[in-house]
Formats: structure tokens, sequence, C-alpha cells
């Protein structure tokens, strides 16, 4: 008989010291006090965000960030500045909602050829893409 222990990984909101200075980032963006209106000031929130939760490997792999942007507001110039403006909000809500979602501060973790099973909300995929 073969038994496997689920590992799991942990989330950003599992260290309180570095939950709320992700919290701190992200709601003024929410609030629409600071928005995020082109590619240098998201590409500056997803690594500050990365780097407060401990993701950050190198500052450059966020650097396709502004070409992809320039192709998004390239091919559609009125949504892609609507989403920034009211998708973004919401999205961030989504992320803040994470402790809640998941107060053990972590998920277990699909690992190949061994047999686990996952199952997480709709919030809780929300949340993680989100993140």
């Amino acid at each position: 008989v073969l038994c496997c222990v689920a590992m799991s990984v942990d989330l950003p909101c599992k260290k309180k010291e570095s939950w709320e200075k992700v919290e701190k980032k992200l709601q003024p963006i929410i609030s629409q006090e600071t928005p995020i209106a082109d590619a240098a000031a998201f590409r500056g929130l997803i690594i500050a965000t990365s780097d407060i939760s401990g993701c950050l490997k190198q500052r450059s792999q966020y650097n396709d960030v502004d070409a992809v942007f320039a192709m998004a507001v390239e091919i559609d110039p009125v949504t892609v500045p609507e989403f920034f403006a009211k998708g973004m909000p919401k999205l961030c809500e989504a992320v803040l909602d994470m402790p809640k979602l998941f107060p053990e501060g972590a998920v277990d973790m699909l690992r190949k050829g061994e047999p686990h099973t996952v199952i997480l909300t709709e919030k809780q995929c929300v949340c993680l893409v989100a993140a």
C-alpha cells in the first residue's frame, strides 16, 4: 500500500507582516486613489507585490509587460484602459479575500504521478488567478 502525504504551497497571506504590505499596496488601487493607468504602473505593481510576497526571482521577469500592454492597447484602445480602470480594482479585491478564503494560508499541491484531489470553490479559483 502506497501512502502519499499531501504537500502544500504557502500563500502570500500566510505571513502576516508580508500580507499587511500587500494589502497596503492594493488598497489604493481598489479605492482608485492610485489607478493603474499604464504598463509602467502595472509592472511596478506586480514587481512590488511579487517582491513583498517572496516570489520575485528578478525584476527582469516582468520585462514583457510593456510589450503585451502596448499590443493590447493597439488591438483595442478603449477596452484595455477600461479594464485597468474597472477590472483591476475588482481583481485586487479578489486577491485581498485570500486570508478569508484560505484561512490556513496554504493550498494543497498536485504532483505528477501521485493521486490526489484538490477541491476549490469558484471564489478560491478567482482569488488564485487574480493573485
